[in-house]
């Protein structure tokens, strides 16, 4: 994920708040609950980085086989 050239912002705390936006962007990501390409705008990436650096997430934080049955949020077409 290190070479996604996203938001470029220089060294110190904002590195870290960049860092954290990323994180966040693919946790959203993750759980369904954004568009890729509306995702990638936020995050001042683009569609492509932002694809590249969320397939290595997914890679690094796969999905255990009973994740599903930990899943309380209503979701279509009962919410």
């Amino acid at each position: 994920m290190s070479d996604v050239n996203c938001r470029r912002v220089p060294e110190g705390s904002a590195v870290r708040t960049w860092f954290m936006s990323l994180l966040e962007a693919h946790q959203i990501l993750f759980k369904g609950q954004s568009n890729v390409r509306l995702m990638a705008t936020e995050v001042g990436c683009t569609l492509e980085e932002l694809q590249q650096s969320f397939r290595a997430y997914v890679a690094m934080n796969p999905i255990s086989d009973d994740a599903w049955e930990k899943d309380v949020e209503l979701s279509w077409p009962w919410a």
